[in-house]
């Protein structure tokens, strides 16, 4: 039994060493392509870049990887890869005004309308969505302690009570919170200036109506390599898959 026990505890300090030396040396990897993706901008190699970005991108995320790859397609004169990346950007790290500034400014230059969040989206963006996840959990929790401790003990106070009333407009702050973000989980990006919205999910099939590049669309079904969508001035059709990017996607 102690032989099965050290040769356990053996092996898993084994794997976590492993996996430690694994995570530090992509970590190392990641962090050297970034540099080279850098450098490569600012050369205005802004190809180069863009394959020395997304190849950080098969391993690990960062607001700020998605962020210099979005400025090198913009470069690169790749409008709806480079609002796709801006987007992506401002899910990791919301309500960065870097981030929003570069985002306007490409949508103005390609005369796409500036997005007005509504008040779902308003909350949501003052924090990810992990963090009001974290804050919904710890403040039900709270809720239920400070409705429970005055039954059990037989007392109230102004206190317990104030605590109380500012725990629930928490809550119910950071639940609006995530269901903005649950909104925003099928929104994706025209990357294609030929994005056309077919009748039905076939090659054959007629064209109703055409999408512009960056322009944002909600996905509402698919079918093979083809997504229903929706966008916001009305437009409804089938797109095949390689014309639009899903801005949550990967996370």
């Amino acid at each position: 039994m102690k032989n099965y026990i050290y040769i356990s505890t053996l092996v898993v300090s084994i794997m976590l060493i492993f996996f430690v030396v694994i995570c530090e040396a992509t970590m190392e990897i990641s962090n050297k392509l970034f540099q080279e993706g850098n450098q490569a901008y600012s050369q205005e190699n802004y190809e180069e870049a863009i394959t020395l970005y997304n190849q950080i991108l098969a391993n690990s995320q960062s607001a700020e990887l998605h962020f210099n790859l979005a400025n090198a397609y913009f470069k690169n004169d790749d409008m709806g890869r480079a609002i796709l990346h801006f987007e992506k950007s401002l899910v990791l790290d919301p309500g960065n005004p870097d981030y929003i500034a570069n985002l306007n400014f490409v949508r103005k230059s390609v005369q796409l309308d500036i997005k007005n969040g509504n008040i779902f989206s308003t909350l949501s963006s003052r924090l990810t969505l992990n963090q009001w996840c974290l804050i919904a959990i710890v403040c039900f929790w709270l809720v239920v302690f400070l409705m429970t401790i005055p039954r059990l003990y037989q007392f109230r106070n102004a206190v317990i009570q104030t605590a109380l009333s500012f725990s629930i407009l928490i809550l119910v702050t950071s639940l609006l919170s995530i269901y903005g973000y649950f909104l925003e989980f099928n929104k994706a990006v025209i990357i294609s200036n030929e994005a056309s919205l077919k009748v039905s999910p076939t090659e054959s099939s007629g064209s109703s109506d055409n999408l512009r590049e960056g322009e944002v669309v909600t996905v509402e079904d698919s079918h093979q390599n083809y997504y229903y969508v929706s966008s916001n001035d009305g437009k409804e059709g089938w797109v095949i898959n390689v014309h639009l990017g899903k801005i949550w996607d990967g996370f």
